[in-house]
Parts: C-alpha cells; sequence; structure tokens
C-alpha cells in the first residue's frame, strides 16, 4: 500500500483515506481528529512515482508485479470502470503489470464476505462516518467488506461497544485512526463525492444522508 500511496496519494487528503472527516467527524466525537494526519500526509501518502519505484525496489520488484484490478458499476457511480482504466496508466508507468477485469459486482462481493480476495484491488463506495465505516471495513466479525483487519482495532472496538461517554469514544476512534494512518490500511487512489440535484420551485429542504449505497434520502426529513 506504501507503494500505491507514494504513486497516487497526493491527490485526496488524510479525511478520505479512513472515512474520517475534519468537521463532519469533530462535530460527532471532538477530539477524533489528530493533527498529525494532515502534517505526515505528504510524507506518507504523496504523490512521488520516484518513491514508489524505489519502494518496489526495496520490497524485490524491480521489475513490478502483476495484479488484478477488478472493474463494475455501481448505481450511481457509473464512472468507475473509467477510474480503473486511467489509475492503470499510473501503476504501469512505475512498472507494474495491472490485469483490468470487467466483472459484475455481485461475484465480486461474494469474494469479500467470504474473505476469498487476495492479492487484487477493487473500488468501493461508503461514507464519511469513521464509526460506520470501521464497522463496514475493518472488523473481524459481523462486518459486510472485510477490507483489513488488525487485533488493535479488534480491541478498540469492544471497548466502544462498552464506553458511552462522548469523550472516550473519540479517543478510541482516534486511536484506531491513527493505527490505520500509520499502517496504510486504505489506498487512497481516487474519491468521488456523490452529488444530488433538487429544484428550489418544489424542495424547499433535501436532507442528504451523504452515502448512496442504500438509498438517496429520508424522503420524511424534506420539505
Amino acid at each position: 500500500n506504501a507503494i500505491a500511496t507514494s504513486l497516487l496519494g497526493g491527490r485526496v487528503q488524510p479525511l478520505r483515506i479512513m472515512g474520517y472527516h475534519p468537521q463532519l467527524s469533530t462535530t460527532l466525537w471532538p477530539g477524533i481528529w489528530n493533527p498529525e494526519w494532515d502534517r505526515r500526509f505528504e510524507d506518507l501518502y504523496g504523490y512521488n512515482p520516484s518513491k514508489a519505484k524505489a519502494l518496489l525496489e526495496q520490497a524485490g520488484y524491480p521489475n513490478g508485479f502483476e495484479f488484478t484490478v477488478y472493474l463494475y458499476t455501481l448505481p450511481g457511480l457509473p464512472e468507475q470502470v473509467d477510474i480503473g482504466q486511467a489509475l492503470a496508466l499510473d501503476w504501469q508507468a512505475i512498472g507494474l503489470k495491472p490485469k483490468l477485469v470487467e466483472i459484475d459486482f455481485p461475484r465480486v462481493r461474494e469474494l469479500f464476505r467470504t474473505k476469498t480476495i487476495h492479492g487484487a484491488i477493487f473500488p468501493m463506495r461508503h461514507g464519511i462516518n469513521s464509526l460506520e465505516t470501521i464497522r463496514i471495513l475493518n472488523k473481524a466479525k459481523d462486518a459486510v467488506v472485510y477490507a483489513y483487519e488488525h487485533p488493535f482495532i479488534e480491541q478498540r472496538m469492544e471497548e466502544l461497544g462498552r464506553v458511552l461517554v462522548p469523550e472516550e469514544r473519540a479517543r478510541l476512534l482516534r486511536e484506531i485512526g491513527d493505527h490505520k494512518f500509520t499502517e496504510f490500511a486504505d489506498m487512497p487512489l481516487f474519491w468521488l463525492f456523490a452529488e444530488a440535484a433538487v429544484n428550489p420551485k418544489y424542495i424547499a429542504q433535501y436532507v442528504f444522508p451523504g452515502v448512496i449505497s442504500r438509498y438517496f434520502t429520508p424522503l420524511d426529513y424534506n420539505k
């Protein structure tokens, strides 16, 4: 992951790595945002093809290696295939050999839900709620995607299940964020925000939940 982020990471921000947001997360959990994520971001994740090549050689892959990139469309995200094809050009530029496989999403979903997807890259969609992101992506049991797991996260998730004090919950979530940030738990290659348009002639207030995986809005809150 360090190799991948050195190649492409400078195009995103820390909030897009871990599902954390400097305003939204801090409003929910004051103290959750670690300023070090901003200060260290360029060094750990900045765009640097030369460093990416050096890391490949250091890891024992001077001639690169082949890996699978699963490409598929999702409702509201038809751009995913085009984005994957564009990213492949950057990987090829440092000597990597991405194998692009266009596939129906349910087949990839079966692989990650059964933990049988290995050595492959696939795009995901989720909101930027730190607790929800960890529950979906980073729990070893009873999760949805099983993208990255570690005993450090499991321990703190267990504590979160017993703690109600907001300050303590923020501390635990920040510690998980520190771990994910330094361990390259995510590959920040590209982030596309969802957009919603409404006609003010008919809609006075539109409440958008921030994620398009299940629904576009709780209709009861619209005016």
